[in-house]
């Protein structure tokens, strides 16, 4: 009994991947934003001539591992990467999903509202991935493993989404942090100086990993940046243009 309740679990929390073939079916998927195809263009060498690590937006370790990859063979790593944290992080909220769905003190109606409120949702992050998206996902995997009491890799995951996007490492440290207070006052009601060392430091991770990013660039200049927007201006002028004749 117990390997068919985990069989219909891997097929349920697989929906994602389902959605996604179909995506690929359909000719998409398709970058939701210019941005991502700026990080692709540079990291990939489209822009700049040879792969570049320093972008914009991506923190520039991730840009070296993403850029070395592209020297060793012209590959779409970046979409890879970026699709592969978006699966994941849509799998984890699947793998939560279930176990919610078979839970009899929950209301019938709240299950089904939520699997309806969750596959729209995911067809929009299958069909129009974005780096945005793929961060936040990543922090929610962050989170999931905070709630599972692995706590390291629930850093290891908090780092990624910071470095993958700033802005959506910070929203994602905020959630966290309430998690993990909620966490400990859920085992103890004491507040103790191992609780407060704890808080601290992942903040501290997190700052580390935006300050380290800030340094290097502060030595390094992003490249690409305006070339592609000059590209991207003069593609938008060209399809007025062509609209208005």
């Amino acid at each position: 009994m117990s390997i068919y309740k985990n069989l219909k679990k891997i097929i349920f929390v697989l929906i994602p991947i389902y959605i996604f073939i179909i995506a690929l079916s359909t000719g998409y998927p398709l970058f939701e934003t210019n941005d991502d195809v700026y990080l692709m263009d540079v990291l990939s060498g489209n822009i700049t001539g040879e792969p570049y690590a320093v972008t914009s937006y991506f923190h520039v370790f991730l840009g070296f591992i993403i850029s070395s990859l592209y020297r060793l063979a012209y590959f779409p790593w970046f979409p890879i990467f970026i699709i592969a944290c978006n699966l994941l992080g849509q799998m984890v909220i699947y793998a939560g999903l279930y176990d919610l769905l078979q839970k009899k003190n929950v209301h019938a109606g709240i299950k089904i509202f939520m699997l309806i409120f969750m596959l729209p949702i995911s067809s929009y992050l299958c069909f129009l991935p974005s780096y945005t998206t793929s961060a936040t996902l990543i922090g929610v995997v962050s989170i999931y493993l905070l709630y599972k009491d692995k706590r390291a890799l629930s850093l290891v995951c908090l780092a990624l989404a910071t470095a993958i996007r700033m802005q959506s490492g910070f929203v994602v440290c905020g959630f966290w942090g309430l998690s993990y207070i909620y966490l400990h006052f859920l085992k103890s009601k004491k507040i103790t100086w191992d609780f407060f060392i704890k808080g601290l430091l992942v903040i501290a991770l997190v700052i580390g990993v935006y300050a380290s990013d800030e340094l290097i660039k502060a030595q390094i200049e992003p490249k690409g940046y305006r070339e592609f927007r000059t590209e991207q201006s003069n593609y938008n002028d060209f399809a007025k243009k062509q609209l208005s004749d």
